[in-house]
This record gives structure tokens, sequence and C-alpha cells, in this order.
């Protein structure tokens, strides 16, 4: 029983501590994405300028080598062929780790994909680029502040529960044991010994029991 006890105990502190974690995470993988999105916006501006590309074809690149072939926004702009602003959001709300301003800031930079000349695209990067620069900076902020603050939040919240846990048992085991005490005089019927390091001995009588029992004949 001890052993469930204490295994209980120990996998609530585990648990909580893992989603405290979990939650620090995401303001380190914002930062990651938002600096994923900036290399993007340079490679995009790159190519641009030096090799004139179609869109298309920058875009399946850039989700080649900056996203290493997974699901993202350029990825779902590269397949679409008729309607291309409406595929850049879907895939700006596909990413989880942003937040609405990050969507909002993105999502502005699709509206002229395709639409004016390679001047006007170059203009657009640059705005955009500035704006990505201050999402990274305030998720720095943010990511600085509050991902240890979450990490410490698990641990001391899974410890919070584990002491509440140990009080509830032992209050129900003194309960259980004053219950059945086969005498309703308290003066007579003996304390639990949780610790197993101390028994109580009535102040009446010179009694002592590790069970509830009463040993006197009083009773």
């Amino acid at each position: 029983m001890i052993f469930i006890k204490d295994t209980c105990l120990i996998t609530i502190i585990i648990i909580c501590s893992y989603i405290g974690f979990l939650k620090s995470k995401t303001f380190e993988n914002r930062v990651l994405e938002l600096s994923k999105f900036q290399n993007a916006l340079v490679m995009f501006e790159s190519k641009l300028k030096f090799t004139y590309e179609p869109i298309k074809n920058i875009f399946e690149e850039i989700s080649n080598v900056i996203y290493k072939n997974e699901n993202n926004v350029f990825f779902y702009t590269s397949k679409e062929k008729r309607n291309i602003y409406k595929a850049w959001c879907t895939g700006i709300d596909e990413n989880k780790y942003f937040n609405e301003e990050d969507r909002n800031v993105t999502k502005m930079m699709g509206k002229l994909l395709g639409k004016t000349d390679i001047e006007g695209q170059l203009s657009e990067i640059e705005l955009g680029l500035e704006l990505i620069n201050k999402q990274i900076k305030d998720a720095e902020i943010e990511k600085n502040k509050n991902s240890k603050l979450y990490k410490t939040m698990g641990v001391i919240l899974g410890i919070g529960i584990s002491i509440i846990l140990i009080w509830i048992w032992r209050i129900y085991e003194y309960w259980f044991i004053i219950k059945d005490c086969r005498c309703w005089n308290f003066d007579c019927c003996v304390a639990p010994n949780f610790n197993k390091s101390w028994t109580w001995r009535s102040s009446h009588d010179d009694i002592f029991s590790r069970n509830g029992d009463c040993f006197n004949n009083s009773c």
C-alpha cells in the first residue's frame, strides 16, 4: 500500500512537471518558428533579386531548405494555382506556435503575392522583415520571462497536490481508526501512529496503542 501511494505521488509530480515543461516549450518554439519564417523571407528576397525564378519554384525550394519538407505556409502556397492568398492564410493558421499577432502580421504579407512587379515584391519583403524582427524580439522577451516560470510552476504544482493528498490520506486513516475504536471514550482511545516514530498517550491513563484498541478496563 505504501509503495502504491508513493508511486502515485511521484507520478503526479512527474506529470505536473512535464506539463510545465511542455508549456514552457511553446515559447521557445514560437521563437524558432518566427526565426524560420525570417530566414525564409531572406531567401525569398535573394531569389527574387538574382534568379528571377517563379514564386512557385522559390517557395518549393524554401520549403525544402528551411522547413525540411515539413508542412508550412510556403509548401501550401506552392501547391495552390488559383487562390494564392487563401493558401497562404491556410498555411499560417496551420502553424500552432504563432500567436494571434504573429498570424496577423504574416497574413498581411501574402496579400500582394504575385500581384506586383519584382520591385513591389521586394518592398513588401523588406516591410515583412521589419515586422518579423519586432515579433522575434517580443517572442524572446516572452520566452525569457515565462519559460523558466512555467517549468518551476509545474514542479511546485505537483509537490503541492502531493502534499494535499498526503494530508487527506492521513485524515482518512485517522478517522478510520477512530471510527473502528472499540470504545467511544476518546480518553481511552489512542490516535494512529502515522509516522511510526511516536505513540499518543492518554492524558488520564497510562495507555499505549498503535492500532486504536482500548486497553483501559474502565472502558
